[in-house]
């Protein structure tokens, strides 16, 4: 997928998150789903400072939900990590794969 695609991607999964906010603030799963996509995208542009913010949002509404299985949030949770490891933010990104391990363990 090229430079051009990739653009045209992240724009396309932009104005869908903004359509899932303002149009049904109560649809978590929904909001989850954009924001975890256009941070996957954001990675694999090399735009991890702009993956961060997203990936934050997601683990802060997953952590919210009561029936989210843990292993969703471990992966959150490594994604964040990988980020936060790029951006240098090692102590960081540390403390986040200690959580990621922990709740995959706890379903082992």
């Amino acid at each position: 997928m090229g430079d051009g695609k990739l653009g045209m991607a992240e724009q396309s999964l932009t104005q869908s998150l903004d359509i899932v906010q303002r149009s049904c603030p109560r649809c978590t799963f929904e909001r989850v789903a954009a924001e975890n996509n256009l941070a996957l995208l954001r990675i694999r542009q090399g735009k991890y400072d702009e993956a961060d913010r997203p990936l934050t949002d997601v683990l802060s509404l997953q952590e919210k939900s009561e029936t989210l299985p843990g292993q969703e949030i471990a992966v959150t949770l490594k994604s964040l990590a990988a980020v936060r490891q790029k951006e240098r933010r090692f102590e960081d990104a540390e403390r986040l794969q200690r959580r990621a391990a922990l709740l995959v363990g706890a379903y082992r």
